[in-house]
């Protein structure tokens, strides 16, 4: 189309035509009815050059022309150019031509001749109206594509179908969602495979629409085809006719899978916060701007006494606070809202109940994203604050009793694996013997301030104490400083909770003066003693010998042989006396030690007169802490059963009982027994058929380390004396004192 200033556009015509005088006339013609512009040209391929050059609205062409004629000119153009209106000159009967012509695409044909004014003027209008009807055309393309393109481009799926279900359009997301090419949906009643209570739901969506609600909206599921749910949402929309026909729906859907989901994920969140808030034991509650709590949970209820229906949207916090915190806790609050990072998160303050009971409460509280709105956890530390007060009171209990313990206490704790020891604390009484002040020494090694500590054996027992947790007192008797050759001490050792060691010694010199002292004495004593006892022995030796040379003088007088037996008996009565007093003034002079049971038996075993009954000992891995006479005591007891067992007697048997407390060591036979009447006197000096010695003396040793004796025997079914040895004084070969060990 061309136009010029002041004038309405013109139709551009391209006119091909071999003879020049029709070329002159018809572009004079139309050109002036001023609608038309012409151009003209009498040879076909020139015409085609014109084309690619020019842009003509119309062809008008001649059928007969040299070259090419008019029917290859259109089949050309129509390769070539599309549409373009196309008008064909042609002669008299040829309807051939006219055929072939509207067969290939052109818009309409003229014949040549008759009146050349209507023949101009009808050409004028087979072009106004071919024209015309192309230009709608390429507007109707143009605005169906536009459409298109829009539709296609749309990532909603589009698509529209009629009453019966045929669909009669589709987008490309509508395909590409549903895996299902265009081609197979147009023209069927493709329908998406939905659960059956969300197809019913469409269903009546549909029948719901109406010319004055032709809109709809539904959120439906869709059952992919692997399987999987999808969800979209889909708006619906009826089409009717000027007279309420129903002509099509429209719908245009999205996939809100993922809105779904999130949904779905907030309220899990909502009812776990709301869970968490219900259940978390800690008293919640949610804070207005306005200071209203808005809600509150069953231990906040708990805590301030009042029911939920009384706290929330009625009751301010404030209320809950005691008049001294008030300003601080306001304060917060506008702080939280106005200056966020300058507010506190985590405070303590006085809570009032509504009995009016204060409680001590450590509050956790900040905002809610996105809101005006506080959240605020309330735990109840009154118990924890009272118990905290209690604990400074014992600790402060606890270091008096440190400091004027009337004993030295040292707490070490361990380093380098036990290799050396920290002191942690030293109070006044061990300052007072070491003679050191506690700043010199505390957080110093114990080699560095100790340098001996290593060589007189008590580092070791720290190191043992520490991994073994058993308490010890070292040594099993006392031992003598070598830092100071004139001071002794004595220690117990323990492991506290904390793995720390504890030592409490006392300085102990004094004693161990009096000690030595007194053991010089008793050394003298038993060398007078001895000697004593020596000379009245050899005395009796001669007194038995004259007896026995008597009794054989006297052989025909029985009253005087009765009267050199009595003699002789009292003889050995003090001979009796004179041994116990041997074996009475050894017992406790050396220290006792640790004896394997069954090696101490196993030694008296030689030692007795008979031979000729068994003795059987259970365990061999039992030792007691005990004097160096217990070998005595089973020499009593297994000499006593050999001589008084009778004639049942077969075989004596030792067994050991460990219970939790203690060891149980039971010596037991098969003789006679021991009468009832006996019983109570077994063990008092003077009691037996001899001098009564044997069961005291033993009872005697036994005492020196806390052991008892006992007999619960059955007359006739023999004797059973137990042995209890407590726990700290057992230990079963290779371990420690004690039960287990």
């Amino acid at each position: 189309m061309e136009s010029s200033p002041g004038k309405e556009t013109r139709i551009s015509v391209l006119y091909v035509d071999d003879e020049p005088a029709l070329l002159d006339i018809m572009k004079t013609v139309l050109e002036r009815s001023g609608l038309f512009t012409v151009a003209t040209t009498k040879d076909a391929s020139d015409a085609l050059r014109m084309l690619d050059l020019h842009r003509y609205d119309a062809i008008v062409s001649d059928y007969q022309m040299p070259g090419m004629d008019g029917i290859e000119l259109l089949k050309i153009v129509r390769d070539r150019f599309g549409s373009i209106p196309f008008i064909l000159f042609t002669g008299k009967g040829r309807e051939e031509v006219v055929i072939e012509a509207i067969n290939n695409g052109a818009d309409f044909y003229l014949q040549k001749g008759g009146d050349m004014k209507s023949q101009y003027t009808e050409l004028s209008n087979k072009i106004q109206y071919a024209v015309s009807r192309r230009r709608v055309e390429l507007d109707l393309r143009e605005s169906e594509e536009r459409y298109r393109n829009v539709v296609e481009d749309q990532t909603e799926l589009i698509c529209r179908f009629l009453p019966d279900g045929t669909h009669v359009f589709v987008n490309e997301a509508y395909c590409r969602y549903f895996g299902i090419s265009r081609e197979e949906i147009i023209g069927s009643r493709f329908r998406p495979k939905l659960p059956r209570e969300d197809r019913d739901a469409v269903t009546r969506l549909i029948e719901t629409l109406t010319p004055d609600h032709p809109l709809g909206t539904i959120d439906q599921r869709i059952v992919m085809r692997d399987g999987s749910i999808r969800w979209q949402r889909w708006v619906d929309r009826a089409i009717f006719l000027p007279g309420g026909t129903l002509k099509e729906f429209q719908s245009v859907g999205r996939d809100i899978t993922e809105l779904k989901t999130a949904e779905q994920a907030l309220r899990q969140n909502e009812e776990k916060y709301r869970a968490v808030f219900e259940n978390t034991g800690t008293a919640m509650v949610t804070i207005e701007e306005d200071q209203v709590i808005s809600l509150a949970n069953d231990e906040f209820a708990r805590l301030s006494g009042y029911s939920r229906d009384e706290i929330e949207g009625k009751k301010r916090w404030a209320e809950f606070v005691v008049p001294e915190d008030m300003e601080r806790m306001v304060e917060q609050h506008r702080l939280r809202r106005q200056n966020h990072d300058k507010a506190l998160t985590h405070y303590e303050f006085r809570f009032i109940t509504k009995s009016g009971e204060i409680r001590d409460i450590y509050l956790s509280i900040d905002m809610i994203p996105g809101t005006k709105k506080s959240i605020a956890s309330l735990q109840d530390v009154s118990r924890w604050k009272n118990t905290q007060k209690a604990l400074v009171e014992s600790e402060e209990r606890f270091r008096q009793l440190f400091s004027r313990m009337p004993s030295g206490v040292a707490i070490y704790e361990a380093v380098d694996d036990g290799g050396d020891f920290i002191i942690k604390d030293f109070n006044t009484n061990a300052e007072s013997i070491e003679h050191v002040r506690k700043d010199e020494v505390v957080g110093r090694r114990v080699t560095e301030v100790f340098p001996g500590v290593k060589g007189f054996g008590l580092f070791s027992v720290f190191q043992r104490v520490w991994r073994t947790g058993t308490p010890e007192y070292f040594p099993k008797a006392i031992y003598r400083d070598a830092r100071d050759p004139g001071s002794w001490r004595e220690n117990w050792i323990y492991r506290l909770p904390t793995g720390e060691v504890v030592a409490i010694y006392n300085d102990i010199t004094d004693r161990k003066l009096s000690e030595e002292a007194l053991k010089q004495a008793n050394k003298q004593l038993n060398l007078l003693s001895s000697i004593t006892r020596h000379d009245i022995l050899n005395q009796l030796l001669s007194l038995r010998a004259y007896i026995q040379v008597s009794r054989g003088l006297l052989e025909n007088k029985p009253a005087l042989a009765e009267t050199f037996d009595k003699e002789e008996k009292i003889a050995g009565i003090i001979e009796e006396e004179i041994i116990f007093t041997r074996d009475y003034q050894e017992m406790g002079v050396k220290k006792p030690s640790w004896q394997n049971l069954n090696a101490v038996i196993n030694q008296v075993i030689p030692q007795l007169p008979r031979n000729d009954v068994s003795i059987t000992v259970d365990r061999s891995d039992i030792e007691v802490f005990a004097d160096q006479l217990l070998e005595k005591v089973f020499f009593n007891l297994l000499d006593n059963a050999l001589h008084y067992g009778g004639s049942t007697l077969h075989e004596i048997k030792i067994a050991s009982q460990v219970g939790e407390e203690s060891l149980t060591i039971i010596c037991e036979d098969d003789g006679t027994g021991i009468r009832p009447e006996d019983r109570p006197y077994l063990f008092t000096r003077g009691f037996g058929r001899h001098t009564g010695l044997g069961l005291f003396l033993s009872k005697e040793i036994l005492a020196i380390t806390g052991m008892t004796i006992r007999e619960n025997g059955e007359p006739g079914k023999g004797a059973r004396f137990e042995i209890v040895v407590p726990r700290e004084c057992f230990r079963i070969s290779g371990g420690n004192a004690g039960l287990g060990n």
